[in-house]
């Protein structure tokens, strides 16, 4: 099959058919070729949505704060751990700042990863939806096609 070049709107409802003895109702032409372009308007419409939520969240999901913060607190923590200990142990008190940080540290983690999942899921759905809009366009334009061809062939 090939590529089919997508009408704008404007394109469909400006379209003019030649008069003939035997042709189509010229009101039902019209009527048609304006559904036609209301279609094509609000698929477009949709599109456009659909577009600009899927570049919104697949920013939100490279730019995540929290994947920041993740990043940071894990840095803090291989730096806690990795400095010199002294001989006796430590202390109560950075043993339980130790055990707070991995607290937060699994926190943040998980946060992170059920947000991944939903922008991934949210990403999916706005993908398909995508595609099944241009599906839409796609075969609307073509049976617009269809109409004009035949309406040509009997003029």
């Amino acid at each position: 099959m090939q590529p089919v070049e997508l009408m704008k709107a404007n394109e469909a409802a400006s379209v003019v058919f030649g008069r003939s003895i035997s042709g189509y109702n010229r009101d039902q032409v019209d009527d048609f070729l304006d559904r036609v372009a209301d279609s094509l308007q609000a698929y477009a419409e949709l599109l456009a949505e659909a577009q600009r939520r899927n570049a919104e969240l697949e920013d939100q999901l490279s730019g995540s704060s929290a994947a920041a913060e993740l990043e940071d607190l894990k840095r803090s923590l291989k730096e806690a751990l990795s400095a010199p200990r002294p001989v006796s142990s430590p202390a109560p008190q950075s043993e339980q700042i130790v055990a707070d940080a991995r607290a937060k540290a699994q926190q943040i983690i998980g946060q992170s990863q059920e947000q991944a999942a939903r922008l991934a899921e949210q990403v999916r759905v706005l993908t398909n939806r995508r595609d099944e809009l241009l599906s839409d366009c796609r075969a609307l334009v073509e049976s617009f096609s269809r109409l004009l061809s035949e309406q040509s062939v009997s003029l």
